[in-house]
């Protein structure tokens, strides 16, 4: 799967592939509660920023449900994003974002998401 994004990521890191398992540590968060005008309710947006020692990717959720509970300062041991879009779900559940350890600490669904590339020690 090709997540929205990646193939911006790829084009500036001047590689040929990219693992999202591989940004195990969570540097920012940020929730927001936003009235949606259009469906006449609250929606969550937001974004995390995760790394892998070396790049930093911020992944922009919209319309995110599920749960997050974070033991501040411990990593992850990895996480995925699936696309649930084939397999019938709600559109508002399109995107399944979960870390590998029992969804201890990052369970959540989202309609819509972008990655993009924020700092890189890379140098071309």
């Amino acid at each position: 799967m090709i997540l929205p994004g990646e193939k911006d990521i790829l084009k500036t890191l001047n590689q040929d592939t990219f693992d999202i398992f591989q940004y195990d540590e969570i540097v920012d968060i940020h929730i927001q509660k936003k009235y949606d005008e259009i469906s006449e309710m609250y929606m969550y947006k937001g974004y995390l920023i995760v790394t892998d020692g070396n790049h930093k990717i911020k992944i922009e959720l919209n319309n995110i449900r599920g749960d997050f509970r974070f033991y501040l300062g411990d990593h992850l041991d990895g996480f995925t994003i699936e696309d649930c879009s084939d397999r019938g779900f709600e559109i508002e559940n399109k995107y399944h974002i979960y870390d590998f350890g029992d969804y201890d600490n990052l369970n959540i669904y989202c309609e819509d998401l972008f990655i993009s590339l924020v700092t890189s020690s890379h140098n071309p």
